[in-house]
């Protein structure tokens, strides 16, 4: 039975990327996919689907392929939607009635809100309506983040710096807000912040720049002094 998909990330999340790989995927074996995107995105052209991968296919807006018949839209067995959120609310409704009535999967990805976190016209319809709705993670497929935490894992031994700042799903599923505002509270204050420098440079004149550009004003903070200590400082040969 088909179902109707809506996966949503945030900016840089790879959705148009993943959309584009599984309309590759859909042809390896075989079968025949449909790329359509809304008539406003025009980014990359009017017929284009374009990522910041590199990846670009043709694609067809959605004014033209709402006047698609019954028979023409059974030709294909996916249609895949990029940058659903900005579907009207009549449209995600067309998409819906194309699974239900012609049993062809509909998969849709897009932003979930807006910068002021307003839901999008196309994302609520489709939060409201889909049988399938999945958050796309930003990090965890992402091979730059992976370098990264290797790179992390060889640099520090014991140093904090070695594990992920914000924690794993799991820890992070289980904290309530109030003890998220209460360890905010009581670390992100500027007595806790540590400042990292890399390069070639003299260490007393850094330490008074920083003293210099972090002057604190908030009369709940009582700075602390200043402790010089070098934590941990290793020297790796290249060679």
């Amino acid at each position: 039975m088909a179902k109707l998909f809506f996966y949503y990330g945030t900016m840089g999340s790879s959705k148009t990327a993943n959309a584009l790989m599984v309309s590759y995927n859909y042809k390896e074996v075989g079968k025949r996919a449909i790329l359509v995107k809304p008539d406003t995105d025009t980014r990359s052209g009017k017929y284009k689907i374009h990522s910041r991968t590199g990846l670009e296919e043709d694609c067809i807006i959605f004014s033209d392929f709402e006047k698609w018949s019954d028979g023409y839209i059974q030709d294909y067995d996916v249609v895949i939607v990029d940058e659903a959120q900005f579907c009207t609310k009549e449209q995600v409704d067309f998409l819906s009635d194309i699974v239900d009535r012609l049993n062809i999967p509909v998969i849709c990805y897009g932003l979930h809100a807006d910068f002021k976190n307003d839901l999008f016209e196309g994302s609520a319809r489709l939060l409201t309506i889909a049988d399938v709705i999945e958050e796309i993670k930003m990090g965890e497929d992402n091979n730059w983040r992976k370098v990264y935490k290797n790179l992390n894992d060889a640099m520090y031994v014991s140093h904090p710096y070695k594990r992920e700042v914000i924690g794993t799903k799991e820890i992070i599923a289980g904290i309530s807000q109030q003890e998220i505002m209460r360890y905010y509270k009581t670390f992100y204050s500027p007595q806790n912040i540590t400042t990292i420098v890399a390069g070639e440079f003299n260490e007393d004149e850094m330490i008074n720049l920083i003293k210099q550009n972090f002057k604190f004003k908030s009369s709940e903070i009582n700075p602390c002094k200043t402790d010089e200590r070098v934590i941990e400082k290793r020297i790796l040969n290249p060679a």
